[in-house]
């Protein structure tokens, strides 16, 4: 999902006078608009790592997984977490 905010809607973002035909927006404000649509996204990208551990921890106690697993879950889970924590700092 960033690969594809970071990519896709980039490129139409910061280029709308070759989407649209004329220079609506200023640099300033398309900033504005990646930085609102990461944010947005970030939210999605929480729920499902909240998801993904709640399943993971789940499966762990039914012995249906074993320790690398949860560890490797829990490790990404505070990497991100991390990562947005530093990204909410900086804005």
């Amino acid at each position: 999902m960033m690969l594809y905010a970071g990519i896709v809607v980039t490129a139409v973002t910061f280029h709308t006078d070759a989407w649209i035909g004329a220079a609506l927006l200023t640099q300033f404000q398309e900033g504005q608009i990646m930085t609102e649509n990461f944010l947005r996204l970030s939210y999605v990208v929480n729920v499902l790592i909240v998801v993904v551990v709640l399943y993971e921890g789940y499966k762990f106690k039914k012995f249906e997984r074993d320790t690398v697993t949860k560890v490797a879950t829990f490790l990404y889970w505070l990497l991100h977490f991390c990562f947005l924590s530093i990204i909410y700092l900086i804005y």
